[in-house]
C-alpha cells in the first residue's frame, strides 16, 4: 500500500527552462506549461535537424550513462513540427533482437527549436494529447499564453 507521502515523493517533476521553476507535478500552477511555451521561444536561431539530433545525443548520453543498453538515435524518423523536432531512439538491443524487454521505456524526445531544455514527452498523455502537444506546445486542456 502507498502512503500520500511516498505518493508525493514519486511525482514527476520537470523543467520549465530556469532553476527555479522546478515544481512537484501535482503541485503546479493549472496555467503552467511544459518547458517549451511560446514565452521561451526566440526566433533568432532555431535549431536544425542535426543541431536537434546532436542535442538529443547529448541528452541521452547523460540520461543512460550507467545504462547497459546501446542508445542509438533513429535520423530517419524524425518528425519536424513548428516548435520542435520529434527525435526517435531506440536501444541496438530492442533494434537487434526484438526483445521489447531491451528497449528504452519511452523511445522519443522532444527537442524544441528555441533552445529550452531536450525533454521526454509526459508519458501520462494519450496519443491524441501527445499529437495536441507536438503541434502547439502546450499540455491539452490549458489555454494557450495570451
Amino acid at each position: 500500500m502507498c502512503s500520500t507521502r511516498s505518493t508525493m515523493a514519486m511525482a514527476s517533476s520537470f523543467w520549465t527552462a530556469r532553476p527555479e521553476d522546478w515544481v512537484i507535478w501535482n503541485q503546479r500552477p493549472a496555467s503552467d506549461t511544459f518547458p517549451t511555451a511560446s514565452r521561451y521561444r526566440s526566433e533568432s536561431h532555431m535549431l536544425s535537424r542535426s543541431e536537434a539530433h546532436d542535442r538529443a545525443m547529448d541528452f541521452l548520453d547523460q540520461h543512460y550513462a550507467k545504462d547497459p543498453m546501446t542508445i542509438v538515435l533513429q535520423p530517419e524518423l524524425t518528425a519536424e513540427h513548428d516548435w520542435a523536432w520529434a527525435v526517435r531512439f531506440d536501444s541496438q538491443e530492442h533494434l537487434d533482437t526484438g526483445d521489447i524487454f531491451k528497449a528504452p521505456f519511452t523511445r522519443l524526445l522532444i527537442v524544441p527549436k528555441d533552445g529550452s531544455p531536450v525533454h521526454f514527452p509526459p508519458t501520462s498523455f494519450t496519443l491524441e494529447q501527445t499529437a495536441h502537444y507536438l503541434a502547439t506546445g502546450q499540455r491539452p486542456g490549458h489555454q494557450t499564453e495570451s
